[in-house]
C-alpha cells in the first residue's frame, strides 16, 4: 500500500491493471477494492503492464540529484518483465551506485524482502553489504496459498472452460506457491480442509 511505503520510505513502481479502458494503478484501498469489483463484474479479463523506464529513471535521477543509492527490487523474472525493464533503465542511466535484484518472489512474498531489506537500510548498511545479504534472505521465503475457484485460471485461458466447471462443481482447490522465481500448483485437493493440510505439510 502506498501508506505503508511512504512510512518506509519505500517509492513504488506498480503495475498498471487494466480491464479494457479501466485502469487500476494506485495501490491504495479504494483501487483494491474496485480491483476486485470488477474482477467480478467485467466481462473483460484484466491485462497488465509493467512499469515504464520513464517510472524508474524518475527515481534513479533523483536519488542521483541527492547523491544517494538506489536499491530496485523487482518481481521474480519468470513472472514479470520488470526486472529487465530496470535492469536496462539502470544501465543506459549512466548512475553507477544503483543494484537491481530478481528478488524471485512475487506479491506478498516480495513484500517480505522489501522490509527486510528496510531494517538493513536503518542499520545503516551499505548498497554493497545489502545486495548479498537480501540475496540470501529471498532464497529462503516461501509463501505458499489456496484457490478459492478455478474460474479465474478459466478467464485467464490456464484451464479449459469444461475442467474448471467440473473442478468447481467437485470443489477441487488447488494449491499455489512461488518456487524458484516460478509461479506453481504443487497439489490439488478436494476441499478446503483437505488443501489446509497440504499447506500445513509442506510448511
Amino acid at each position: 500500500l502506498e501508506d505503508e511505503a511512504a512510512e518506509l520510505g519505500v517509492k513504488l513502481a506498480p503495475l498498471d491493471i487494466a480491464f479494457g479502458d479501466i485502469h487500476c494503478t494506485r495501490n491504495i484501498p479504494e483501487k483494491f477494492d474496485e480491483f476486485y469489483r470488477l474482477l467480478e463484474t467485467s466481462e473483460e479479463f484484466p491485462k497488465t503492464s509493467q512499469p515504464s523506464p520513464d517510472t524508474y529513471l524518475g527515481f534513479i535521477r533523483e536519488a542521483q540529484e541527492n547523491d544517494e543509492e538506489v536499491l530496485i527490487l523487482c518481481m521474480t523474472s519468470d513472472i514479470s518483465g520488470t526486472y529487465e525493464s530496470a535492469r536496462m533503465t539502470a544501465n543506459l542511466s549512466g548512475y553507477d551506485r544503483i543494484a537491481v535484484i530478481d528478488t524471485r518472489q512475487a506479491i506478498v512474498s516480495q513484500g517480505i524482502v522489501v522490509r527486510y531489506a528496510v531494517k538493513l537500510r536503518d542499520e545503516g548498511k551499505t548498497l554493497a553489504e545489502m545486495v548479498p545479504l537480501i540475496e540470501e534472505f529471498s532464497s529462503r521465503v516461501h509463501v505458499c496459498g489456496i484457490m478459492g475457484t478455478l474460474t479465474y485460471l478459466r478467464k485467464g485461458g490456464r484451464i479449459p472452460a469444461s475442467l474448471a466447471v467440473i473442478g468447481n462443481l467437485l470443489k477441487i482447490k488447488p494449491t499455489i506457491a512461488v518456487e524458484n522465481g516460478e509461479l506453481v500448483s504443487p497439489a490439488k485437493a478436494k476441499g478446503t480442509a483437505a488443501a489446509k493440510k497440504i499447506i500445513w505439510k509442506q510448511f
